[in-house]
């Protein structure tokens, strides 16, 4: 029989888990300042241990400021975003930052959302596969239609150094081209 929420809660100390952040709430900002930073290098370097790229996934206000959080202790993940949709005043930031973005579909208007994906094959070998799809793929599209699902592959994409792929670069050219109409 599968474990109840009380008995999940018991397991991972739950209780213990929420005493600990009511009191870390109560510290003053330079605490949560410097306890943010000592959290962010561990899983920085996690990360890099692992071999894994980071990024940021930059839309509103909350993730901006996550983004010039990293910069300024010295984590240079790039910032990455598919939404079109904000607002102009957060789309200027965004291009101030620097941050990539793709284009939403030009025949449905929905945003296209990376995935990675990674097996090992029998070879022992680990395949990556990166590509973009709909975000929501319950919606119709004449491009799923053509190709369920649609996707737009992203094999050369690098999140390290912000570079979408040049799939998806040829797809930002075509929707600024309007090749869809």
């Amino acid at each position: 029989m599968a474990e109840n929420v009380l008995e999940r809660m018991s397991r991972i100390g739950a209780d213990r888990k929420i005493a600990d952040f009511k009191v870390k709430q109560k510290e003053n900002y330079e605490f949560k300042v410097n306890y943010a930073r000592i959290r962010a290098w561990e899983f920085y370097n996690e990360c890099a241990k692992r071999d894994l790229n980071v990024h940021v996934s930059v839309g509103g206000l909350d993730s901006i400021t996550l983004l010039l959080f990293l910069r300024s202790i010295g984590i240079d993940a790039p910032g990455i975003s598919v939404s079109y949709l904000e607002d102009k005043s957060i789309m200027a930031v965004h291009k101030k930052l620097g941050v990539v973005s793709l284009k939403p579909c030009p025949f449905c208007g929905r945003e296209m959302k990376f995935h990675k994906d990674s097996f090992v094959n029998k070879y022992g070998q680990t395949v990556v596969h990166q590509y973009y799809q709909h975000e929501d793929t319950e919606q119709d599209c004449v491009l799923d239609e053509i190709c369920m699902p649609f996707t737009i592959p992203a094999g050369d994409a690098n999140e390290e150094i912000g570079y979408i792929g040049w799939c998806a670069e040829k797809w930002n050219k075509r929707v600024e081209d309007g090749e869809s109409k």
